[in-house]
């Protein structure tokens, strides 16, 4: 973050402010990509004991974490393992924070077609994500 509001200012207050916003994008990103790159390289790695407490606290899914979810729970599958699901449930939600966000903008304002719209995609997209966050049976994991 720091090397990132860093370049950001040097690429604003400089003569390099005249660069091109595509130029300056590009830069920006490939300078902060090869500090983090080389931060995570050169630093020690997280303990087992951090990635422990953080897996307990929040319970992350997908084959990357299978190590360490083996470790904290003993073998023990929790969960569905099923990352795709996860995915799916945050696109959905996020269209229904929307949906409901745009609604209680056109409401009030008497825009009923637009209203009527978002009322109708909240309406399936609460239904679609109760559907996808609904417990999967054992028999089906």
């Amino acid at each position: 973050m720091i090397v990132s509001l860093g370049v950001a200012i040097v690429l604003e207050t400089t003569e390099l402010a005249a660069w091109q916003p595509r130029l300056k994008l590009v830069v920006g990103v490939g300078v902060t990509t090869a500090t983090w790159l080389v931060v995570a390289f050169v630093t020690p790695p997280t303990t087992d004991e951090t990635l422990d407490a953080f897996y307990r606290l929040v319970r992350p899914d997908g084959a990357g974490w299978r190590a360490v979810r083996s470790r904290v729970t003993g073998g023990e599958e929790i969960g569905d393992g099923s990352l795709p699901r996860g995915i799916a449930a945050t696109a959905i939600g996020a269209m229904l924070i929307y949906a409901c966000i745009f609604l209680t903008g056109f409401a009030p304002h008497g825009r009923t077609g637009p209203a009527a719209a978002c009322t109708v995609v909240a309406l399936v997209t609460g239904f679609l994500l109760y559907r996808v966050l609904a417990p999967v049976p054992a028999a089906e994991r």
